[in-house]
């Protein structure tokens, strides 16, 4: 019988979870490394430029036990909430089905500290829940995103070898061997599909670089 009534309990909490949440709350990142200006350093095998674009979700994690049942369910500090923008109210849900019941919370005046719960399955809320909670963001794997990245192989013959790697929605798109002719006198500039290095320091051991401008912007579909 216990069995039968988890099962019954999940049943209605999947069923029921469009009635407090309808959309996911999330951010578009770029992010570019190393700093553009920014003096670095690389040896053969290491990658000396990267950069992506994702889109991230995001969630609540709690900063400290959280009780949010009339019976004494805890919230245990560190648990993610995934937060949604709720029906009708325009507030935001952070909801996370926990022991067989669905908890959703919410921080109405915005202070970092939620003071309102919504349950199903698992009994009556408390009404004096102060749960200080902070947000994280986390890349939401099936959404589209894309990665270009260069790796520094080395220097023979006077000639630099790098290679590109583009992946595009977590799978590999291409991959290419480069390869630039090493300035004889001062640095030697390398640029491609945008990207500008420029190399102050270039042996077999590593090299000395600065990025002067990214990738171009990639134009969508």
């Amino acid at each position: 019988m216990a069995i039968v009534r988890r099962l019954v309990a999940l049943a209605l909490l999947l069923s029921a979870v469009p009635c407090f949440s309808e959309d996911v709350v999330t951010r578009f990142v770029r992010h570019k490394e190393p700093d553009l200006g920014v003096p670095a350093k690389a040896a053969p095998g290491d990658q000396i430029y990267v950069e992506y674009e994702q889109t991230e979700t995001m969630w609540a994690k709690l900063k400290s036990d959280a009780r949010v049942s009339e019976s004494g369910m805890i919230l245990p500090k560190g648990l993610l909430l995934e937060c949604d923008i709720a029906h009708g109210s325009g507030q935001t849900d952070c909801c996370k089905g926990y022991e067989a019941a669905l908890y959703c919370l919410q921080d109405r005046d915005h202070n970092g500290r939620f003071d309102k719960v919504k349950i199903l399955g698992g009994g009556r809320p408390f009404e004096y829940v102060s749960a200080p909670y902070e947000i994280v963001y986390q890349p939401k794997d099936d959404l589209p995103r894309w990665r270009k990245s260069v790796v520094y192989q080395g220097v023979a013959g006077g000639v630099l070898h790098l290679t590109y790697e583009e992946i595009s929605n977590g799978a590999p798109k291409s991959t290419r061997e480069l390869t630039f002719d090493v300035a004889k006198d001062g640095p030697t500039d390398v640029v491609y599909q945008g990207l500008h290095l420029v190399f102050s320091t270039v042996d077999s051991a590593h090299v000395e670089y600065s990025v002067t401008a990214p990738f171009r912007e990639r134009q969508e579909p």
